[in-house]
């Protein structure tokens, strides 16, 4: 239709989305799927154990850095700000095309520097159908198991077998980070910060929504199995980089 012509559609109003509360995950889900995932990632070899780190890696990030999966696919080792625990997230995956720079929880630096030698963090292809099928084995385990899937990884049903899943609770995982670091730092600024919304939408979707201030703190307390401090962990850092002029001569002569 021409632009500003009458037609009937005109006439019918705009239904409006209805507000719903955020569905959280709990702490002790989100301790199961990353314990599992770093056990599985230890008994697969190959790709197989490749994609099941860089997995681990990005539910690190959206559960205990706020940001979206999609903003995690982005990232590389290159994003990380090793001198002032920082991560960079691009604006190439974030959702208003807007960069930021996020702080780390410390239980989240215990994670990065745990993976900085597993994890490959490969953004080629599609990440979202790698994580989708590692997380697929995840349900058929608990499902073997006889235990009940948790919110943190339900999908919606559907009749068709090829259709792409789709998960049942929306940005649960961003929602879960939100709520307990609102929760636990009483600083909607600071979060809002943190996840790129504005103050005034945090406040009002979660404030409160974590009752009990102790789920907060055991949330920000998972922790990798094995934690280095800083100095070990600079120490095995250096060695990973050292580069000898032999090396270096050598790799630029086969270039």
């Amino acid at each position: 239709l021409p632009y500003g012509a009458k037609n009937e559609p005109q006439k019918m109003a705009v239904p409006r989305v209805e507000p719903k509360t955020p569905k959280l995950a709990t702490w002790q889900s989100v301790y199961d799927l990353l314990y599992w995932l770093d056990q599985r990632g230890k008994q697969v070899g190959g790709r197989n154990k490749d994609q099941t780190y860089d997995t681990l890696f990005y539910f690190c990030c959206c559960m205990f850095l706020g940001i979206r999966m999609k903003e995690a696919y982005a990232i590389t080792w290159d994003d990380v700000l090793w001198d002032t625990k920082e991560l960079i997230i691009l604006c190439e995956g974030a959702k208003v095309d807007k960069r930021r720079v996020n702080e780390m929880p410390d239980n989240f630096w215990a994670w990065l520097k745990y993976l900085r030698r597993k994890a490959v963090l490969n953004t080629e292809g599609e990440p979202y159908r790698r994580v989708s099928r590692i997380v697929g084995h995840y349900r058929k385990h608990l499902t073997k198991l006889g235990k009940p899937i948790p919110d943190l990884i339900a999908v919606k049903e559907s009749l068709n077998p090829k259709a792409k899943l789709q998960e049942k609770f929306h940005n649960i995982k961003r929602h879960t980070f939100c709520g307990n670091h609102l929760r636990l730092h009483k600083n909607s600024t600071k979060t809002a910060t943190l996840m790129g919304n504005s103050v005034k939408q945090v406040e009002n979707t979660y404030k409160q929504l974590v009752k009990h201030k102790q789920d907060a703190v055991m949330f920000f307390n998972i922790k990798p199995p094995v934690v280095l401090d800083d100095e070990e962990f600079q120490n095995s850092f250096n060695d990973e980089d050292v580069v000898t002029i032999e090396d270096a001569v050598e790799a630029y002569l086969s270039h």
